[in-house]
């Protein structure tokens, strides 16, 4: 996996625990709270997984 690679992946999953927070502390509701906390808790567990990857070198075209 390239470096740019991990970068993106790791600020998407950063994005979805983000919005995870936002649905479950919004007081409107009640589905984006079950929404919310379904959304941060696959953002937590992939950020936990994803960050034990070594994101590698880039390698150059020869």
């Amino acid at each position: 996996m390239s470096k740019r690679t991990y970068q993106i992946g790791e600020r998407v999953i950063i994005a979805a625990m983000t919005i995870g927070l936002i649905g479950m502390f919004q007081p409107f509701q009640i589905d984006l709270y079950s929404w919310g906390f379904h959304i941060l808790l696959i953002g937590t567990l992939s950020f936990i997984v994803f960050t034990k990857f070594d994101p590698g070198e880039e390698q150059s075209g020869t």
